[in-house]
């Protein structure tokens, strides 16, 4: 009889230790889903910091442009403003610092004045033009400025004349 006690002590003290095995197993699985769910969620203080891929960000390429002075034609929106046939940008694509050109030859009875807004990556100026050569009713005006931004993706001049009758303008989209 002794040895059937024994070996219900035996089982007993197995079942035991198997019991002890699973709760330890159960605690560090426990454990080891508690670290993993700290470093993915809650220890990164800065989540911007993380790479995403939602997160990248891909800035266009600026087209290509002319390289020094640039001959163009064109004309004023308004019949009755001067006349516009010809001019040019010189350079075309200035470094910061350095002076740019911008004529056009302008043609009316009378032109009264002439002025070349110039619109870039982050501002907007306005520059008088003076007439260069020949007459206020046959001559070229010119306008100049020192760069001071960058024309990377916007770069627009808009020339506007008022003449004997009238006021007009051209938009010229440079890139």
């Amino acid at each position: 009889m002794p040895k059937h006690k024994d070996s219900n002590h035996i089982k007993d003290g197995q079942s035991k230790n198997n019991t002890e095995k699973i709760i330890l197993i159960v605690l560090v699985l426990i454990l080891i889903s508690s670290l993993v769910y700290y470093f993915q969620t809650v220890r990164p203080s800065n989540k911007s910091s993380r790479i995403s891929t939602t997160q990248i960000v891909t800035t266009p390429i600026p087209p290509p442009i002319p390289h020094g002075k640039t001959d163009f034609s064109t004309s004023l929106n308004n019949d009755n403003a001067p006349k516009a046939s010809q001019g040019y940008i010189d350079p075309y694509d200035p470094k910061v610092g350095e002076t740019q050109k911008v004529a056009i030859t302008l043609k009316d009875a009378k032109v009264k004045w002439a002025k070349v807004t110039l619109q870039t990556d982050n501002q907007k100026k306005t520059y008088d033009m003076k007439l260069a050569e020949g007459t206020d009713s046959n001559g070229v005006w010119l306008g100049e400025w020192k760069v001071d931004d960058t024309y990377f993706y916007t770069y627009l001049l808009t020339i506007e004349a008022e003449g004997s009758k009238a006021t007009g303008k051209v938009v010229i989209n440079l890139r």
